[in-house]
């Protein structure tokens, strides 16, 4: 039997295929640990060689943005910013438009929800960079929106109970006003529910948002928080920080953690390396005026 077929009838015989909820195989895995999963594989595989060198990758966080040359000599492919990976069925006809004037006709995504127009000749890249809809999706976006990443929220999803695009471009925007000067890409996650498909653990922030019901008997959206998760040779999980904090302290809250980063880095220390260093006490400390009592 190949591994992939023994995973799956693990995950039949096993998995909590009942429950909608936790119908996935990590929880599978958290609850039996890598090694008796491990060891339900091979019982069905036979044995299996274990180990080999490991080889980490740097990260491609699939950002393209500017034109850039392409392996063809004397065309560029341009790399547009698409906020919070969303846009009218409108503006993507206008750029199949824009990529069929300026190049070839051909498109690409990339995994960051960005878009790539390909096949640009070199004496057309100022022609195109002056385009309007380049300004509507800009090649160079700002540190905080140009690098935000969100599930599709509760407007396509019925796990989500939260809408997420349009209030994470409402908070990155306002990020981009106020901290003109931090220069180096700030990394914010939002997720709609617990299923993180906007990948929080691994963001400089990531927020997941959920329903509350506060003292009063109203219901709010408020957001859990995990602090400097990064990819890469160095990478790992985002620190688990304990409260929720309100929709109106989203702002506030990322606003004062840039400015102890500001205020306390080295000299050219990222906010991602900072936030790496800080005790997780210190930084429940800062959060804690923003949460829910």
């Amino acid at each position: 039997m190949s591994v992939a077929e023994a995973v799956a009838v693990i995950f039949r015989e096993y998995g909590y295929r009942e429950n909608r909820g936790h119908c996935r195989l990590k929880y599978l895995v958290e609850d039996w640990g890598v090694e008796k999963f491990a060891d339900a594989v091979e019982k069905l595989t036979g044995s299996l060689t274990r180990g080999g060198r490991g080889l980490t990758a740097d990260w491609n966080p699939g950002i393209y943005y500017g034109l850039h040359p392409q392996k063809q000599k004397g065309l560029y492919f341009a790399g547009l910013h698409i906020p919070a990976g969303e846009m009218e069925a409108e503006d993507l006809a206008a750029l199949a438009k824009l990529a069929r004037k300026y190049g070839s006709g051909r498109l690409r995504t990339t995994n960051t929800q960005n878009i790539l127009i390909l096949d640009i000749p070199a004496e057309k890249r100022d022609a195109f960079a002056a385009e309007p809809l380049c300004q509507k999706f800009s090649l160079r976006p700002h540190w905080f929106s140009g690098f935000e990443t969100s599930c599709t929220g509760n407007a396509f999803c019925n796990f989500a109970p939260i809408e997420t695009k349009n209030r994470l471009i409402k908070l990155t925007r306002a990020l981009d006003e106020r901290f003109p000067q931090v220069n180096q890409p700030i990394r914010i996650n939002l997720t709609g529910c617990f299923h993180a498909c906007a990948q929080p653990q691994i963001a400089d922030i990531g927020l997941t948002g959920a329903r509350h019901r506060l003292t009063d008997g109203q219901i709010a959206d408020v957001f859990s928080v995990q602090l400097g998760g990064h990819l890469g040779k160095d990478s790992h999980f985002a620190k688990a920080m304990e409260g929720l904090v309100p929709d109106d302290q989203l702002l506030p809250f990322c606003s004062a953690l840039i400015e102890a980063w500001l205020a306390n880095r080295t000299e050219n220390e990222s906010f991602s390396s900072w936030l790496q260093d800080q005790p997780q006490e210190a930084l429940q400390r800062l959060m804690q005026a923003f949460v829910l009592k």
